[in-house]
C-alpha cells in the first residue's frame, strides 16, 4: 500500500513541513477570530450561530493547539529519544490489544449517554434536532402528517404555531402539517421513543461507528496490527465525535451508516457487498440525501471506471429505486411550497467554509491533522481506496458553499466523512511507521491522545454546556408558564424562533405563537380563548437571550 522505500523515506524536513502547515492553518484561524470579533462584522445581518460559536469557543483551543504544534515543530527530533520512547512503546502495545476497540466503543457509549444529561441538559438545542422528535411523534401515532384542529384554522393562527422545518399545507378544507425532513431517522427515533430509550439512540450510533471504523481499518490495512485500534482511538478522542454523539442530530446516524456501508463495500464476497446499497438507501433517507450522496459518489464512480459491472448494475438498481422513493416523499412533503429553496446565497459563504475547515482541525485530535497532511504529501502514490476516501472528504467543502451550518460542534457537514479522514490518517501513520520516524510518530499520537483526554474534550464539554444552558433554562421557563398561550416576539430574542416547539397534535400546554405572524386584529380573538403571556424585550433579557442588535456575542443570563 505504501510507495517504494526510496520515495517513501521521510526526512526531518518533511515532518517539520507538515507542522509548519498546521501552524499556518491555526494562525489563519486565530486571525479570523480577531477579524470576526470586530463590531463592524457583528452588525452584519448575515451573522448566525456559526459565527458566534466560532468567536466564542475557538480562541482557547486554537491557542492551545498552536502551542502544542509549535512544541512539536521545535522538539520533533527529541520525541524519539529518552523517556518519550517508553510512552510510544506503551501506546503501541495498547493499540495491539484485541479488546481495545470494544472498550473504546463502550467508553464512547457511556460518555455520550452521560453527556446528553450533563452537557446537553436533555434538551434539543437546535430546530434540526427538535423537528426530528416532532416527526417521531407522528410516526408513533402511525401518521405521516397531522391535521390542524379546526379551532386554529380561523384567521390562519396555525401559521404562527408552526415550528421551523414543519410546513403547513393549507390548500384543503382541513389544513395539515408535516416535517420537511426525510423519515428514516425519525422512524428509528419513534421506535426508540416507544421503548423509552430515545436518549440512548445517538450514543449507540456513536458506539457502533467505532466498531465499523475499526472493521474498515482491518479491511484496508490487513497486515497492520495497530490500524483498527488506532482508528478507533482517533475517533473516540475527537471532541466533535463525542459532542455530536451526545446530541440529537441525525449526523451520528450519517457517520454510522456511512461506515457500515464502507465495511460492506470493502468485502469481496458478494454476500456482504450486496447489502451496501440497501444500507445506502436508508442513509439517503435519514433526513437529507446529500451527506450520504457526497460520501458514496467517489466509490460509485470508481467501480464504474473499473468496470465491475455486477456491482454497478446492483448498486444502480437499488440506489435508483431508493432515490425515486425519497424524491416522491420529498415532493409530497413540499408540494405546496414551490417558493421554498433548499439552498440560499449568503455573501459570507466563503468565510463559513473557511471556518468549517479550521474547525475540522480544532475539534479533532491534533494528531489526526498531522497524519492526514503527511499522507497528502504522497498523493501520487496513493492506492485507490485512499483516493476514494480523500475525494469524498473534499466534496463537503465544495458542495455546502451554497448553504450555512448554523448550530453545530465543529463543521457538521464534514462529520459524515470523519471516518474517511481517520482512515486516510491511518494510512499516513503506516507510511511514517515504515520510516525512521516511527518512534516519533507513536510519541506524537500518545501526546495527542493525552491532550485530547485531559484538555480538549473537557474544555469542549464545558464550552458546549455553557452555550446550551441558557437555551435549556429559557425553554424550561417558557414551557412552565401558567398561561394557556405564550406569544413570543421572536425578532427581539436571539434564536427565539427555536422555542416554537408545539406538538404536531397541539396537545402541549402552553401553546406557543410567533407574535410577528399574528395580525394585530386577531390578538383579541386569541385572548378570548385563554390566558396569554407575551414574551418581549425585557423577558428575553431576563432569560439571557438578548437579540444581537449589532453585538457579536450572546449575553450571559441575567442573575
Amino acid at each position: 500500500m505504501e510507495p517504494s522505500q526510496d520515495k517513501n523515506s521521510l526526512d526531518f524536513t518533511d515532518a517539520k513541513t507538515v507542522w509548519r502547515t498546521i501552524l499556518l492553518i491555526l494562525v489563519i484561524g486565530m486571525g479570523m477570530v480577531l477579524e470576526i470579533s470586530r463590531p463592524e462584522f457583528g452588525r452584519s445581518e448575515n451573522v448566525n450561530a456559526t459565527i458566534i460559536l466560532f468567536v466564542e469557543l475557538e480562541p482557547l483551543p486554537l491557542a492551545c493547539l498552536f502551542m502544542l504544534s509549535l512544541a512539536a515543530y521545535f522538539y520533533w527530533e527529541k520525541l524519539g529519544t529518552g523517556r518519550w520512547i517508553a510512552c510510544g512503546n506503551q501506546l503501541e502495545r495498547l493499540l495491539q490489544k484485541p479488546w481495545l476497540v470494544g472498550a473504546l466503543s463502550t467508553l464512547a457509549l457511556v460518555i455520550s449517554a452521560a453527556g446528553w444529561f450533563i452537557v446537553y441538559h436533555a434538551y434539543c438545542l437546535s430546530m434540526d434536532e427538535f423537528i426530528l422528535h416532532w416527526q417521531a411523534i407522528l410516526y408513533q401515532h402511525g401518521d405521516l402528517r397531522a391535521f390542524v384542529s379546526q379551532k386554529w384554522v380561523y384567521d390562519h393562527f396555525y401559521y404562527a404555531m408552526s415550528p421551523a422545518f414543519a410546513v403547513v399545507h393549507s390548500g384543503s378544507p382541513h389544513p395539515w402539517w408535516v416535517s420537511l425532513y426525510l423519515p428514516a431517522y425519525a422512524m428509528t427515533l419513534a421506535f426508540a421513543e416507544m421503548i423509552h430509550v430515545a436518549w440512548l439512540l445517538n450514543p449507540l450510533l456513536g458506539a457502533f461507528s467505532v466498531l465499523f471504523l475499526a472493521g474498515c481499518a482491518r479491511e484496508i490495512f490487513p497486515e497492520s496490527r495497530v490500524a483498527p485500534g488506532l482508528s478507533a482511538l482517533l475517533l473516540v478522542t475527537s471532541s466533535q465525535f463525542l459532542l455530536t454523539s451526545m446530541s440529537a442530530y441525525t449526523w451520528s446516524a450519517h457517520l454510522c451508516l456511512n461506515l457500515l456501508w464502507l465495511c460492506l463495500h470493502l468485502k469481496k464476497d458478494w454476500r456482504w457487498w450486496v447489502w451496501a446499497p440497501i444500507v445506502g438507501v436508508v442513509a439517503l433517507g435519514l433526513h437529507q440525501p446529500f451527506p450520504h450522496a457526497l460520501f458514496v459518489l467517489p466509490f460509485l464512480i470508481s467501480i464504474t471506471l473499473r468496470r465491475q459491472w455486477r456491482r454497478v448494475f446492483w448498486y444502480a438498481t437499488i440506489y435508483l429505486a431508493g432515490c425515486i422513493l425519497w424524491f416522491e416523499y420529498w415532493m409530497w412533503a413540499r408540494q405546496l411550497i414551490k417558493d421554498m429553496a433548499i439552498f440560499s446565497y449568503n455573501p459570507l459563504m466563503w468565510i463559513y467554509q473557511l471556518i468549517g475547515f479550521v474547525e475540522t482541525i480544532s475539534w479533532n485530535n491534533l494528531t489526526l491533522a498531522f497524519l492526514v497532511l503527511t499522507a497528502i504529501r504522497f498523493t501520487l502514490y496513493w492506492p485507490r481506496i485512499i483516493w476514494e476516501l480523500a475525494t469524498g472528504m473534499v466534496l463537503p467543502f465544495i458542495f455546502y458553499i451554497i448553504t450555512i451550518q448554523g448550530h453545530g460542534w465543529g463543521y457538521r457537514f464534514f462529520y459524515p466523512h470523519l471516518g474517511s479522514a481517520i482512515l486516510v490518517g491511518v494510512y499516513g501513520f503506516e507510511l511514517l511507521a515504515k520510516s525512521e520516524h516511527r518512534q516519533k510518530t507513536l510519541t506524537c499520537v500518545w501526546a495527542g491522545v493525552v491532550t485530547a483526554v485531559f484538555l480538549f474534550i473537557p474544555v469542549r464539554c464545558l464550552q458546549a454546556e455553557h452555550f446550551i444552558r441558557p437555551f435549556a433554562q429559557a425553554f424550561d421557563v417558557l414551557s412552565h408558564e401558567k398561561a394557556d398561550f405564550v406569544v413570543m416576539e421572536v425578532s427581539r430574542g436571539w434564536y427565539a424562533l427555536d422555542f416554537m416547539r408545539n406538538s404536531p397534535y397541539l396537545d402541549n400546554k402552553p401553546l406557543f405563537f410567533v407574535k410577528e405572524l399574528i395580525q394585530p386584529k386577531d390578538l383579541p380573538e386569541l385572548e378570548k380563548r385563554g390566558t396569554v403571556k407575551f414574551i418581549q424585550d425585557h423577558d428575553w433579557e431576563k432569560l439571557g437571550l438578548v437579540y444581537l442588535n449589532g453585538e457579536p456575542f450572546l449575553k450571559p443570563p441575567a442573575k
